[in-house]
C-alpha cells in the first residue's frame, strides 16, 4: 500500500527522491559569473579542452554554480544539453579537500586531478550508447568510454609538461618567438602547431584551446 501512494504522489508531483531533490537545487543554483583564481581558471580552461577534445562531449561547455553545501560535484541535464559544475572545483584549498590530499601537493598536481575527475564524471553522466558503433566492433561501449578518458589524461600531461608559454615579439622578422619548457620524456619528434589569432577580431577564442579546426587535432 506505502509503494502504491508513492506511485500516486510521485505522479502528481508531490513526492520526489533525496537525488531527485539534490538534482533540481543544483540545477536552480545561480551561475559563477565570473572566475578570479588562476586556480579556477586553469581549472575552467581545461576542462572545456577535455571535452572539446572529446566527440562525446564536443559542444558542451561548463557553467559553474554556487550550490552551497550540495555534495553533487557535476550534473548533465540531458533535456536541456547543460553541464553544470559545483563552484568548489574552482577553489585550490576545496579541491584539495575533495580529492582527500594533503597539503604538499602541488598546484598543478591538483589542477590535474581536479579536471580529471570532473571529465570522468562527465563521461559517466553522458548515455552510453553515444559509445557505441565507433568502428570497432570487438570493443564495448565501456572500453570506448574508459579509452576516451585515457586519452584525455594523457593529453593534460602533455599540456602541463610544457609549463607556461613564453610569447616574445621579433621585430626584425615581424614575427612571434615562442618558448615552452623542453621535457626528455617528449618526443623530439612531436608536432606543435602554432596559430596567432588578432585581439580586435577573435577576442571570443581568449578562453578556448584550438589547434586548426576543433575536433579535428590535439590540443594545446
Amino acid at each position: 500500500m506505502e509503494d502504491d501512494y508513492w506511485v500516486i504522489f510521485k505522479w502528481h508531483g508531490l513526492l520526489r527522491t533525496a537525488e531527485e531533490e539534490e538534482q533540481d537545487r543544483f540545477e536552480a543554483a545561480p551561475f559563477v559569473s565570473t572566475i578570479t583564481s588562476s586556480f579556477g581558471k586553469s581549472v575552467d580552461h581545461l576542462l572545456r579542452a577535455c571535452l572539446r577534445g572529446c566527440p562525446q562531449t564536443y559542444g558542451k561547455e561548463p557553467d559553474f554554480v554556487r550550490a552551497g553545501p550540495l555534495d553533487l560535484e557535476l550534473l548533465y541535464l540531458r533535456t536541456s544539453q547543460r553541464l553544470l559544475v559545483h563552484e568548489r572545483w574552482l577553489s585550490l584549498d576545496l579541491a584539495v579537500t575533495q580529492l582527500g590530499f594533503s597539503d604538499n601537493v602541488s598546484e598543478q598536481d591538483i589542477v590535474f586531478h581536479s579536471v580529471r575527475t570532473l571529465f570522468a564524471d562527465a563521461l559517466g553522466q553522458f548515455p552510453l550508447t553515444s559509445f557505441s558503433n565507433l568502428g570497432d566492433k570487438a570493443r564495448t561501449p565501456e572500453w570506448h568510454r574508459r579509452s576516451a578518458l585515457n586519452r584525455a589524461e594523457q593529453r593534460l600531461v602533455d599540456y602541463l609538461r610544457m609549463g607556461e608559454l613564453v610569447i616574445t615579439p621579433v621585430l626584425y622578422i615581424k614575427g612571434l618567438r615562442v618558448k615552452w619548457q623542453l621535457d626528455s620524456q617528449r618526443s623530439q619528434a612531436l608536432r606543435v602547431q602554432i596559430q596567432c589569432h588578432s585581439a580586435s577580431f577573435c577576442s571570443d577564442k581568449r578562453k578556448t584551446m584550438l589547434t586548426a579546426n576543433d575536433g579535428q587535432f590535439h590540443w594545446p
